[in-house]
């Protein structure tokens, strides 16, 4: 079931800008070209995802990686990492 939330909205990235994915932090995403950026914003910001859970070592969202209540991801290719979102209301 994860895999059909999350397969539609799976970003790829190669660039991140900023350095604080922690989880309870929040992104929001910036095409660039071919290549998204999740870019930190304050929690509440129009478009915002929570960062839930963050996946070390995986560029794969369908192993499970992420917890169930994921709506979203943003894979780091380059670092090989998965932030598992949610949709900030």
């Amino acid at each position: 079931m994860l895999f059909l939330c999350v397969g539609g909205a799976l970003w790829g990235a190669s660039a991140v800008v900023g350095s604080d994915y922690s989880t309870g932090k929040c992104i929001k995403r910036e095409a660039s070209g071919d290549k998204d950026r999740a870019i930190p914003v304050d929690c509440g910001t129009d478009d915002s995802y929570k960062i839930i859970d963050r996946a070390n070592g995986t560029t794969t969202v369908e192993d499970g990686s992420c917890p169930p209540d994921t709506t979203d991801a943003f894979v780091n290719f380059k670092d090989e990492y998965v932030l598992c979102l949610r949709k900030e209301d």
